[in-house]
């Protein structure tokens, strides 16, 4: 199925990934559903995995505005970085500079919040932070994280995410628990702007299905749900519209 189709409209241009447990994966498999037809643009805001670079058609680890892509008319897929460190990963571009070259893009996919590799995310009052013309947010949310003890290997903002749930470390993250982070106004979608997407990954055997399906079911009923509501996994490309 193409994943795409379920979650970019025609008139989307830029994309905004945020939350944890497979935003990079998803921009990759957005970018390569897309990679023949149209210039897709895809960066960071923050520290992003690098992608493989037989998935590219340009690349630029060290860009400092000196030409803008706007001369590259060609589709394919472009990836912009301030900076490589030294775990591999991509430093993201100033806001203001990533802005000024989406302009030049069909379609812009970019990453723009970072969970440190824990399977859960609370979220701070200064992020994520989008770029003015997103059109479409879309959140990833780790079904496997129901289940585990609250713990710094598992949250990321451990003390945001305790103080929003009334939790402590060590107790079992809950189906209430990920429901308040996805629903209260101050933490997934705090930010978002435009259409709203959440992507519930990592479906990938009867017990998370079920899991993922009850979870999005109940997030639909509330009158904070998002726009749209996708259960699946990216790993094995599979995926539905709740």
């Amino acid at each position: 199925m193409n994943l795409s189709r379920l979650i970019l409209d025609q008139t989307h241009h830029a994309a905004a990934l945020i939350g944890s447990g497979g935003k990079t994966m998803l921009i990759r498999i957005l970018a390569r559903e897309n990679r023949s037809q149209r210039r897709v643009l895809v960066s960071n805001t923050i520290s992003m995995e690098r992608i493989p670079e037989k998935e590219i058609d340009f690349v630029d680890y060290e860009f400092r505005q000196d030409y803008s892509l706007c001369e590259y008319p060609k589709p394919g897929v472009y990836v912009l970085a301030y900076d490589l460190d030294q775990d591999n990963t991509m430093r993201g571009l100033p806001l203001d500079v990533l802005e000024r070259q989406m302009e030049c893009f069909d379609l812009c996919l970019i990453e723009c919040d970072e969970s440190r590799q824990r399977p859960v995310k609370a979220w701070r009052p200064n992020e994520p932070d989008l770029p003015k013309t997103t059109d479409v947010t879309i959140a990833i949310l780790d079904i496997g994280c129901l289940g585990l003890k609250i713990s710094v290997e598992t949250v990321h903002n451990l003390d945001v995410f305790c103080d929003l749930t009334g939790k402590k470390v060590g107790d079992i993250i809950t189906r209430e628990d990920i429901k308040k982070l996805v629903l209260h106004p101050d933490m997934m979608f705090r930010n978002a702007k435009g259409t709203t997407v959440l992507f519930i990954n990592k479906v990938e055997n009867p017990i998370t299905e079920e899991y993922a399906r009850d979870l999005a079911r109940e997030i639909a009923k509330s009158p904070a749900s998002p726009d749209r509501i996708i259960i699946g996994s990216l790993l094995n490309e599979t995926y539905e519209l709740i």
